[in-house]
């Protein structure tokens, strides 16, 4: 054969080759309607794709980590409606015992029966059980969080769970804030997340306590020297001179103003009110047939 006939021949095979291998390319598209089967079709169409599912896959946990905390908050959500209810027969027991010109020690020794049932009913609220979790344990959710007389044995701790890439979410309360009012004001509000520390001690115990609240800020230990209130009190004395300011007037607004103060900070940092022994000092107060107890109650 000559030379020039052996490269044609070559050439027509390599030529018939190619083209068995791209049909047989498309047939596989074709029956499997997939453009990359395998990463040697497209290694970048191919890496795109791993990515993508793997994104998917995040996205069908995220769901389902949703769809749990969801039925875990309902669910919480449903035992604090039955607290509230609780707390509303209690209260109008409270009232008509306190107020009813009709009542008597006999009477208030009956309804503290109905009082003693309702701090059980609170007691089995405390120690709801969603599935194998008992939901205001924290993160004991193994071991039920109170005990009869309403001693408190589980944890300040919040379940978090991811529902994004960089995103968490607490899907449950302690019950020693919901049932003993640990770290809320008499109004139920913390505003301890709210205070400004005063010196760096004051900012490291609230950097653990509240993370998110320092999330992405520098501090300025300047600014933390002195309360915000000793400032504005320096600026008209600075302005005026130390002459007009020292006078007894104003060092009684000014011994008001301290005491007010104070007063504000005692209602807004002491524990809000814990629930067991609300109730238990109503039981009290009707056994006894101690009426200003009941009031205050």
């Amino acid at each position: 054969m000559r030379v020039a006939d052996k490269m044609a021949y070559d050439q027509v095979n390599r030529s018939i080759s190619k083209n068995r291998s791209e049909m047989s390319t498309l047939q596989n598209q074709a029956a499997t309607q997939k453009r990359v089967n395998k990463p040697s079709d497209d290694p970048v169409a191919a890496s795109r794709v791993l990515f993508s599912r793997i994104d998917q896959r995040g996205n069908e946990q995220f769901i389902k980590n949703l769809n749990y905390a969801k039925g875990f908050l309902d669910f919480t959500e449903q035992s604090l409606n039955e607290l509230t209810e609780v707390f509303v027969r209690a209260k109008e027991l409270a009232i008509s015992q306190a107020n009813d010109a009709s009542a008597s020690p006999q009477t208030r020794r009956i309804v503290a029966e109905e009082v003693k049932q309702l701090l059980n009913q609170t007691v089995q609220i405390a120690n709801r059980k969603l599935g194998e979790r008992f939901i205001f344990s924290g993160y004991k959710t193994q071991e039920a969080p109170f005990d009869e007389n309403g001693n408190y044995k589980g944890d300040l701790g919040e379940m978090k769970i991811h529902i994004d890439k960089e995103s968490f979410l607490s899907m449950n309360l302690p019950g020693a804030i919901v049932f003993q009012g640990r770290g809320l004001s008499k109004d139920g509000f913390n505003y301890k997340s709210l205070q400004q520390p005063r010196n760096l001690e004051d900012l490291a115990q609230q950097k653990a306590e509240f993370p998110n609240k320092y999330k992405g800020e520098q501090t300025k230990p300047s600014s933390m020297l002195a309360p915000q209130g000793d400032e504005q009190m320096r600026g008209p004395a600075s302005a005026r001179g130390p002459a007009s300011v020292r006078t007894t007037e104003n060092v009684a607004q000014k011994q008001i103003l301290e005491s007010q103060v104070e007063d504000k900070n005692d209602h807004m940092f002491a524990d809000g009110e814990n629930l067991f022994h609300a109730l238990k000092k109503l039981e009290i107060a009707l056994v006894t047939d101690d009426k200003t107890g009941i009031q205050e109650s």
